[in-house]
């Protein structure tokens, strides 16, 4: 079951911007994402102070290497910014939060180099070498990010100037998206999926809603 996020931020390339999120962030616990509307790729993290945390990540100090370097190829506009959980302000919950929101995606899809928040206890890899893997995979990965039928690629082609607006259970608007695949790629779907549901009108995995513009 996909998590509902608590909090979504968006327009993460405008420095005024920014600073206005500072007061949504400030002395804040929890467990946090940073997700590629492109490819449906996201970074997964928690901290004590998830303001701090998400000014390193967006300036580039002390952040995932991978997610870095997708932030050069598809700009910050490319991405949003998500709060899944807020907690206690104790390191030892938190991790254990941030575990729980890592295992409910598939590896694959992650920028986190392990599949375990805090350690790399285990690992025998160096993280160069997990970097090199990490890679490999997306990139070997012919399906990553693309349409599995003919059926859904004619989907997808007759919408792509439709966007897309995603609602909770209780029909409160959450986020609109440019098209299907956005959609697709935020919920770690097929394109094909968001269609069936658009068409039936019922709701996603008694979560989400969705609805065209």
């Amino acid at each position: 079951m996909l998590p509902v996020p608590k909090l979504i931020l968006n327009n993460l390339h405008k420095p005024k911007i920014i600073s206005v999120y500072r007061n949504l962030l400030t002395k804040k616990s929890g467990v946090y994402a940073f997700i590629n509307l492109i490819n449906g790729m996201r970074y997964i993290g928690s901290s004590k102070n998830i303001y701090k945390r998400f000014r390193e990540h967006i300036f580039g100090r002390s952040s995932n290497k991978l997610l870095q370097k997708d932030f050069k190829k598809y700009g910050l506009n490319k991405f949003i910014f998500v709060v899944y959980a807020y907690s206690d302000n104790k390191q030892n919950l938190i991790i254990d939060l941030e575990n729980k929101y890592i295992s409910l995606f598939p590896f694959s899809m992650l920028y986190n180099l392990t599949p375990t928040a805090g350690s790399m206890l285990g690992y025998k890899h160096s993280e160069e070498s997990i970097l090199k893997m990490k890679e490999w995979s997306k990139n070997n990965n012919p399906m990553l990010g693309k349409n599995h039928t003919i059926e859904t690629r004619e989907k997808i082609s007759n919408s792509k100037s439709k966007p897309v607006t995603l609602y909770n259970n209780n029909n409160q608007y959450i986020l609109t998206f440019k098209n299907y695949k956005q959609l697709a790629n935020f919920l770690g779907c097929n394109n094909s999926t968001i269609g069936s549901y658009l068409k039936s009108g019922e709701c996603f995995k008694s979560l989400y809603y969705f609805k065209i513009n």
